[in-house]
Order: structure tokens, then sequence, then C-alpha cells
């Protein structure tokens, strides 16, 4: 039955009663004849007795209908017990029902609940101490939920069953990585993790939807160790470019003195071959443009070629 037809008729079937009893109690006229022989109306006398009757029947059927309708919020569902037997053939969904007056509803959330898992340690595959904060998100399946609430009638089941597996699973985990590996393959870890702890939580009825890993923290003497190594690192690739810059400038210098004595020796050949013409050549090489000048006298004068 829908909801709003319950409160409809609940509502009515209250209106109704009152109606009937005001009508009862307060509409009845009662007259009486006075001495002159006329009949005059005088207060009628309440019937205390009904009164009562109508009241305590009003007020049944008011409990009857506190304890009959049961709402069940957003997100959670009902089941039923009665003489504290659990209801095994039907989970109320959220709304409003009508029950029997002496059936208890327990009611379980079956949104996405959080469960933050503080200072979690395990040992990594090299024997290093890993210490993690872990959060959580898991859900009850709705058609579970009795089997769920049979198993673990107080609903604690963040310390009965998460907390322990994630503690369990955690170190399944860690134990196949190294302390560096587990820095560098976090989302691997964190994927095995998820799926290792799906598989152990699903027995209870439990979904795991996903693992949030806050930070992995080690012993302070592995972080010294990793800031050495760090360092030592930085400074041998440090050492290899400078290697490399000094033998890059030698090869360099090497180059260039090779082309110095390539080009020395093209001019000593150009000499020995022919000596005058080479001197002529350079000659005009250096020329700058100006007339030759001619100084002094006789047959065998003197040509200045530059204006030096």
């Amino acid at each position: 039955m829908h909801p709003l037809l319950i409160v409809i008729i609940g509502l009515t079937v209250i209106t109704a009663g009152c109606l009937i009893g005001y009508k009862i109690l307060f509409r009845r006229r009662v007259y009486q004849q006075n001495p002159e022989g006329e009949l005059v109306e005088v207060r009628a006398k309440i019937p205390w007795k009904k009164y009562s009757t109508f009241g305590g029947g009003l007020f049944i059927l008011l409990l009857a209908w506190c304890l009959c309708v049961k709402i069940i919020p957003a997100s959670t569902v009902g089941v039923m017990k009665t003489f504290g037997e659990v209801d095994r053939s039907e989970v109320l969904p959220e709304g409003i029902h009508i029950i029997s007056p002496i059936t208890s509803v327990v009611k379980v959330p079956v949104s996405v609940q959080t469960s933050v898992i503080k200072n979690a340690s395990a040992a990594s595959k090299d024997l290093q101490t890993v210490t993690a904060t872990l959060t959580v998100n898991y859900e009850i399946t709705p058609n579970e939920a009795i089997s769920v609430y049979v198993r673990n009638p107080d609903l604690a089941y963040e310390s009965q069953f998460i907390i322990p597996a994630v503690h369990e699973s955690l170190k399944s985990v860690v134990a196949q990585y190294t302390a560096t590996d587990i820095i560098v393959k976090r989302q691997e870890v964190s994927d095995k993790l998820t799926e290792l702890l799906r598989e152990k939580l699903s027995k209870y009825h439990l979904n795991v939807q996903d693992i949030n890993i806050a930070n992995f923290d080690f012993s302070e003497v592995f972080n010294t160790a990793i800031e050495q190594k760090m360092k030592a690192s930085q400074e041998a690739e440090k050492a290899k470019f400078d290697l490399e810059k000094v033998q890059t400038e030698a090869k360099q210098k090497v180059v260039a003195a090779e082309a110095d004595a390539r080009a020395i020796d093209i001019k000593t050949r150009a000499l020995m071959r022919g000596g005058k013409d080479y001197v002529k050549l350079e000659a005009i090489n250096k020329w700058d443009g100006h007339m030759p000048q001619i100084v002094g006298q006789g047959t065998m004068p003197m040509i200045q070629l530059g204006g030096k």
C-alpha cells in the first residue's frame, strides 16, 4: 500500500472518531417541564461513563496507530523482529509501513559509510616497518541487511569486521614489496589492498567501494638512508656531468689543434712548391685597396703595397 494512502486512512479514522464522540457527548439536548407547564432546555448531565469509554477507545486507537505505523528514513532499511525473533522473509525499504504492533523494527543504514584506520603498521619485504593511515568507504547491500544484523545485532561491524580485515590485508600486501617499491608503486599497492579487502569483507555482506591511503611512513633510520642515497645520487650525477663537460672541452681543443696543424702543413707545402708565388698571393690577400707607393731611386725601386 502506498505510504500516502496509509496516512490518509489513518487521519480519516481519527477524525471520524472525534466527530462521532462530539456528537454523542455534547450535542444531546435535554428538556424539562417547568411549573408553568412549558418545556425548557436544561443543562444535560455529562455522561462521564460514556465519555471515559470514548476517551479510552480514542487513546487505544491512537496508540495502535503509533505502534503499527513505522517510518523508515532515507538510505535505511528496516529489519523486523517479533519477540526477539528476526523476520527473515522481508526487509522494509524506506517509507511508511503498517506492521503488527507487537513487531519492532531495527533500522540498518545502507548508505556509503567511512571508516578511518590510523597507525596501521606492517613489515615490508626488506623488513622495514611501514605505517599508514587508511580510509575505507563501504556500504551494506540492502537485500543482505538481515544477514548483517543476524551476524552482528549491535551493528558494530566496523570494530568487529572492517578494522581487523584492514590490518590483516595491509600486512599481506606490504610484505610483497620492498620499502622503496612501496613508494614508487603506491597505486599498485593500493589496488591490491582494495581487491584483497573486498574479498575478505564480502562474506560479511559489506561492499568496499575504495580505499584511500593518506600516507606511508617509515622508520627514522630508513628515512635517513633514503636522504643519503638521494644525496649520493645527485653528487654522482653532478660528477658525471662535470666529466662529460671536461671531455667535450678536451675534444674541442684537439679539433682546434688538428685544424691549426693542418693549416700549417698546407702553408709549408705551398712554400716548398713555389715560394715566390705564395708570397705574392699573401701580399694580395693582405692588400687594403690603396695604390702602391714607389720609394727610392735607381733601377731597383721598392713598392709598398700596404698603407703602413
